[in-house]
Order: structure tokens, then sequence, then C-alpha cells
């Protein structure tokens, strides 16, 4: 049973992926990007969340949107501002299950290898793919801290990660155990991509 709720993993990637060399992630290699994540929820609407960047004289304007569709049901007697699919309710703690795995997020890594990750977590990488152009590694996460909790991930190979924010790769779904198997917690899904330059 879940003891406390709060807006987790996914709303701290978003606040962080502003900063993409937090961890120190590759670097903007420049041009123009143009990034949108589909956000997938049990029970709720999709959400979209773009990031696009514009270079510009001396900089880049940076762009970051969110979008969702709440219905009238839904919004009755509620502010839809606190409805939006970015918000899952999951324990305080479960943030703490995913953010091992972007400890690797500025070294390579093959495919077919297991990664020992911070808090003893482990990244069990599968064969090379490709999520819209971007080269991955597909691979499975799991933290021993979390025992009913497994993430799918894609990800990028070092030479795209700087096109991306550090703590959203092309691919992540949240699976916990349930009665019959495991269940969707969370997913996040890169649909756009588009870069020039």
């Amino acid at each position: 049973m879940r003891s406390a709720k709060a807006i987790v993993a996914p709303t701290l990637a978003l606040l962080l992926a502003m900063g993409v060399q937090a961890l120190g992630g590759p670097a903007y290699p420049g041009g123009q990007l143009f990034l949108r994540y589909e956000l997938r929820y049990p029970d709720k609407h999709p959400a979209s969340l773009t990031f696009e960047v514009i270079p510009g004289e001396g900089g880049y304007e940076v762009r970051m949107s969110m979008t969702q569709f709440v219905s009238r049901d839904e919004a009755e007697g509620r502010n839809p501002l606190e409805l939006i699919a970015f918000t899952p309710e999951l324990d305080v703690n479960e943030a703490g299950f995913i953010m091992p795995l972007f400890s690797i997020w500025g070294r390579g890594i093959e495919p077919n290898k297991e990664y020992r990750l911070r808090n003893r977590a482990r990244l069990i990488t599968g064969d090379r793919d490709d999520v819209l152009g971007i080269p991955v590694i597909r691979a499975r996460y799991l933290n021993p801290g979390f025992p009913d909790l497994v993430a799918y991930v894609a990800i990028p190979d070092l030479s795209h990660r700087g096109l991306l924010p550090t703590f959203l790769p092309p691919y992540l779904r949240v699976e916990e155990k349930a009665d019959t198997g495991y269940r969707l917690v969370y997913e996040i899904v890169l649909v756009e991509f588009r870069h020039e330059g």
C-alpha cells in the first residue's frame, strides 16, 4: 500500500531536465532542436511535454511546454491544473528508485552487459536499437531498495545524449508488481525529434 503521495520521479525529471549538465552529461552540440515526449499513466489521458531550442544571436531561446486534456467530469469541483498526468501518485521514497539510473549518463555503455550503479542498482543492457533516428541500447533497470519496481529504458548513444534532457531518455517505462504480473506505473516516450545544425 502506498503510504504518502507525492509528485516524484517524473516531476523531478521535468525540473531537472532544464539542467542537462546537472550530472555531467554531454554538452549541447548546437543547432535547432525540437523534442516532444508523450507521458502515459494508467487511467489518465496522456500528456505531451515539448522542448524547443532555437539558436539566436549570442545564445539560445529555450522553450518548454506541457499539454494535457482534462475532461469536465475530471475537473468537476477541482482545479484542472492539479490534474495533469505528470503528477502520478507515488510514494515519496520512489524518487530514489530511478535516480541511480542516471549516474551513467556521462559514460558510454555497451550492449549485452550488466552495470552496477549507485545504491546497488543494476542496469542490464540488451541490443542496440533506434528511436526516431537516435541510436540507443535497450536495457532493464533494477534497484534492490525497490523490489516491486522494474524499469525498461532506451539509453541513447553518447553521440546523442547532449540533444536530450538528462532525465528524459527516448523511452522509459516503470512497472510495479501486481497480483497478475506487472502493471504500468508510468511511461515516457519520445514521439517527435528534429535536430538541424
